[in-house]
């Protein structure tokens, strides 16, 4: 069958964005610090111990060892290098700790971008939005070229499981294939905090239909399978998780640095404010702007609400803009070319906050560049979600 000019343009990008990905996996890789500095390689070193000695993922001793791999002997610096992750994240890990550590960098380095594409892809075709080839290959360029996503893929962070998990678990649920919605859910629990209002959103509305309980059907079994095999693996690995999260000081005290009532009150209220919301829209169906705007609401707040490290949750926000403002497109025309320009705004915006930051001072690049990406960011998400929030009876939605 001979292909479509579109198909072809298509195919094209993609070879093209792989052959840039192998890039700058291969570039990352041949740095020796950058590989070793990567929080792939702490949880790669407590999984290989783990299968050489039967070493507890979470022992105190792969950190103190990883510590001094990286930085020598006398050294203390600011990161933490447990594993601080439920330890089903052996599914992806453990595979990869059968080979020396420089192949396995390299090939998660990898991976860690393509789960990103995956996500993205599964929601753009859901929605169709962009529905030509050059924005869908201008937003796909914008994504890979832009500041989290450059921090996200130096470390070998382990957001893009969850991304790839959302995107695929929307566009089953697109289908009403709520079954495969639910079991692609789980991803977001593979690095929960950094969704854990969005997965707490899905589980929220998938109570209230009786065909939805699929959903929570897929996610119960697949949640049992891989607590399941991580227990094979770790024995009793949950209360050992739990613990090493209590010893991750790097967070805990940027949590307590927060214990200001005024700013305690403000997190609650919105999170309650957002789950009155949820309810409020609990039938909407997926590609309707309500759930949009609820989906978007959710991911807004748990990025202001949970203190995380770094910029690499906020990748996330790609995925989440395909359906907000697909939305508005659809439903509010008048609304989307502004929200529209206003997202362009902020990305542009984060660039020049870390070029500039290099000619103001040594570290402003990333505190500028953070301030634009981890607060401004999802609060612009927060306020064009919320009009969408309130839709009841859209007069039509995309095809």
């Amino acid at each position: 069958m001979q292909q479509t000019p579109q198909k072809q343009q298509l195919f094209l990008l993609a070879f093209v964005g792989l052959i840039f990905m192998l890039g700058l996996a291969f570039t990352f890789n041949r740095e020796q610090f950058i590989r070793y500095k990567s929080d792939f390689f702490q949880r790669w070193y407590a999984t290989t111990k783990l299968l050489e000695a039967g070493r507890n993922l979470y022992d105190d001793q792969n950190g103190a060892e990883a510590l001094q791999i990286v930085y020598g002997d006398g050294v203390k610096p600011f990161d933490e290098t447990n594993f601080y992750y439920p330890a089903h994240l052996l599914l992806f890990i453990m595979p990869l700790a059968a080979i020396p550590y420089q192949p396995a960098h390299f090939i998660w380095t990898v991976l860690v971008q393509i789960f990103i594409v995956i996500g993205l892809t599964a929601v753009m075709r859901t929605w169709h939005w962009p529905d030509k080839v050059l924005p869908i290959s201008l937003y796909l360029i914008a994504v890979i070229l832009s500041v989290p996503y450059f921090q996200h893929t130096i470390w070998g962070q382990f957001n893009s499981i969850g991304i790839m998990g959302l995107g695929l678990s929307l566009a089953a649920l697109a289908r009403k294939r709520y079954g495969w919605g639910g079991i692609w859910a789980v991803a977001l629990t593979f690095k929960p905090h950094t969704t854990i209002i969005t997965l707490a959103f899905l589980l929220l509305w998938s109570l209230f239909q009786r065909e939805r309980w699929r959903f929570l059907l897929g996610f119960t079994l697949t949640g049992l399978v891989c607590w399941g095999v991580a227990e094979l693996a770790q024995p009793g690995w949950v209360w050992d998780f739990v613990q090493a999260v209590k010893g991750y000081t790097a967070v805990i005290n940027k949590a307590s640095g927060q214990n200001d009532f005024g700013k305690q009150a403000a997190v609650l209220s919105s999170i309650i404010a957002a789950f009155a919301l949820f309810w409020k829209q609990r039938r909407a169906s997926v590609p309707s702007p309500a759930f949009a705007g609820c989906l978007a609401l959710s991911a807004g707040i748990s990025s202001l609400a949970i203190p995380i490290i770094g910029m690499f949750h906020v990748l996330i926000f790609p995925l989440i803009l395909i359906p907000l403002l697909a939305s508005y497109q659809a439903y509010r025309s008048r609304w989307y070319r502004p929200a529209l320009v206003s997202f362009i705004a902020i990305y542009f915006l984060g660039w020049l906050g870390f070029l500039g930051g290099f000619l103001a001072a040594p570290g402003m690049h990333i505190i500028w560049s953070e301030t634009i990406n981890k607060i401004l960011l999802p609060l612009l998400v927060i306020g064009w979600a919320l009009p969408l929030c309130f839709v009841s009876r859209p007069r039509h939605l995309p095809e």
